[in-house]
């Protein structure tokens, strides 16, 4: 076979429902020749993308998920929890929140201090009572979110009135 023939192949006479590592066995070219090609074409992805199944966000949309928590629907797709609770959320799927009733994305219960709490303790005894190993951590989820301590805000006020 001369080079000018194993640059051409027919391309026309192919089984584009094949997948395309059979089909790159058939005339000769890689895999991603293939997948180029065949984006070329318009004939969409290979039966054998992502492994036959799919993405886990389009296994996420198609499913029912109501009575799962994102690490169960993770587990049962195949990937991440963080991206499994952002698929659900983006395709507006219901499910389950987890037993503690935290989002996945926040580590500490931030919520369970009241105005109270946060304006009477110091960042080193939230810390201790969320568990937060560095109080650096609550000094700057404070700054984040404009609450401050007792006399900070007092000061605050005054600068401002």
């Amino acid at each position: 076979m001369s080079a000018r023939e194993n640059m051409a192949a027919d391309w026309g006479s192919v089984d584009w429902g094949l997948p395309d590592a059979e089909i790159a066995r058939r005339v000769g070219r890689s895999r991603e020749r293939v997948r180029q090609v065949r984006r070329d074409f318009g004939k969409g992805r290979s039966a054998m993308w992502h492994g036959r199944l799919g993405t886990a966000r389009d296994k996420i949309s198609k499913g029912r998920w109501d009575l799962r928590t994102p690490a169960e629907v993770a587990k049962a797709v195949g990937c991440d929890e963080g991206w499994a609770e952002h698929c659900l959320q983006s395709s507006g799927k219901s499910h389950v929140r987890p037993p503690d009733g935290r989002a996945l994305r926040r580590k500490y219960r931030w919520d369970t201090m009241t105005a109270a709490d946060w304006a009477r303790l110091t960042d080193r005894q939230v810390a201790r009572r969320l568990g937060v190993g560095n109080f650096g951590v609550v000094t700057q989820w404070r700054r984040r979110h404009g609450i401050f301590k007792e006399e900070r805000a007092a000061v605050a006020a005054e600068v401002r009135g």
